[in-house]
């Protein structure tokens, strides 16, 4: 039987990857704007070229790879060409604001530790429980969690597991509410938030 005492570990949110992904339109935009202001065709078109390269080498929200951004030499462009220009009235757009919702901090636990049924998804929390004799003894206390998005191997509890508990991951369908359990830590189950596939 495996317990994870280190339940409460942090769960990031995606606040950051919004805002990055809003920087990368901004900075679209601005480059339209340059464009647009440029003093002749033939500068706007430079400026979009450099504005454009400068975004693919250089920006988190990149479609490159990262592996590919340091050798990045441009992207390919045709030759500048007046007479294929096209015109077009731009008007502004009405303002709007878009609301990140604030980071925090959530327990995560490998997928393995949830048990999950139509009636509810619970874990297992070990602690310090008492037979009918009164005589005290390690056991397990099933307990219903509400389950977040998953990473990897790892599913974020919302509630239900408070920071510290030890909680069982992995053998749970053989377990019960308050059956007695022996803690086995020789062996952990897969709790990688970015897992890559082996390869053969």
């Amino acid at each position: 039987m495996d317990g994870d005492p280190s339940a409460g570990a942090p769960h990031s949110s995606r606040a950051e990857e919004l805002l990055s992904l809003l920087d990368w339109k901004r900075r679209v935009f601005a480059l339209y704007r340059d464009v647009r202001n440029a003093p002749s065709p033939g500068e706007g078109w430079r400026r979009w070229r450099t504005g454009r390269d400068a975004l693919f080498r250089d920006h988190a929200q990149s479609p490159l790879p990262p592996a590919a951004r340091a050798g990045f030499a441009g992207l390919e462009y045709g030759d500048y060409d007046p007479d294929v220009r096209v015109l077009a009235e731009v008007e502004p757009a009405s303002r709007a604001e878009v609301a990140i919702g604030a980071s925090r901090t959530v327990i995560s636990l490998p997928a393995s530790a949830i048990s999950y049924a139509p009636f509810g998804d619970s874990v297992f929390v070990v602690t310090d429980l008492k037979d009918p004799a009164g005589k005290p003894y390690r056991g397990v206390r099933q307990q219903f969690v509400k389950v977040g998005a998953a990473r990897g191997d790892q599913i974020a509890i919302l509630s239900g597991v408070k920071p510290g508990e030890e909680v069982v991951t992995s053998g749970v369908f053989k377990l019960r509410n308050g059956a007695a359990v022996h803690i086995n830590n020789s062996v952990r189950p897969a709790n990688n938030p970015a897992p890559k596939p082996q390869e053969g």
